[in-house]
Order: C-alpha cells, then sequence, then structure tokens
C-alpha cells in the first residue's frame, strides 16, 4: 500500500454545491498531486463513498498520467446514485 495521491489544493465540496456547479473529474485532476514513488504496473483507488464519481476519475486520470501504462482501478466500499435518495437514512435500500 503506498498513499501516494494527495490533494495539494482544496476542491469545493459537491454535496454543498448545485448540480451545475460540483468539481467535473478534471477539476479533481488538476488539484491532485502524487507523491514520489516507484513505477508502478498496478494501481488501486481505495475510496469509501462514491456519488457521480467525479473524484475517483480525476485520481484515476492523474495516475495515467503519471505511471505510464500503469493498470488504474478503482474500488469504493458504497455507491449511492446521485439521482437517487434513500428511503431511510442509515437503510442501504435504494427507491427506483
Amino acid at each position: 500500500v503506498v498513499p501516494c495521491p494527495k490533494r495539494d489544493r482544496a476542491v469545493r465540496k459537491a454535496a454543498l454545491s448545485s448540480h451545475g456547479e460540483r468539481p467535473s473529474a478534471e477539476d479533481h485532476r488538476r488539484t491532485i498531486a502524487v507523491e514520489s514513488v516507484a513505477a508502478l504496473d498496478r494501481v488501486i483507488l481505495v475510496d469509501d463513498m462514491v456519488t457521480a464519481g467525479a473524484t475517483l476519475m480525476g485520481a484515476a486520470e492523474k495516475m495515467r498520467s503519471v505511471f505510464l501504462g500503469a493498470e488504474v482501478a478503482a474500488f469504493a466500499a458504497m455507491r449511492r446514485p446521485a439521482s437517487r435518495t434513500l428511503k431511510k437514512p442509515g437503510i442501504s435500500r435504494w427507491r427506483p
């Protein structure tokens, strides 16, 4: 485990932004720095929660640009679709 991607400057929180003002994957990519590590041929990004996926997409693009030719994959413990709502807080069933 190498915790190499670091945020080098703040990006506005998507949860506090209206739909059209949420940070894009490119916004995230520009604000992520990569700590100096040996060349990697595989990168697995881990996140706790994914809503729209912009943070993971931005991080993946950054890793692809730093570790040319590396396989980049992502894992998230939970996914919450941005267009859906929970029936009740804390319940992991989605309303169609």
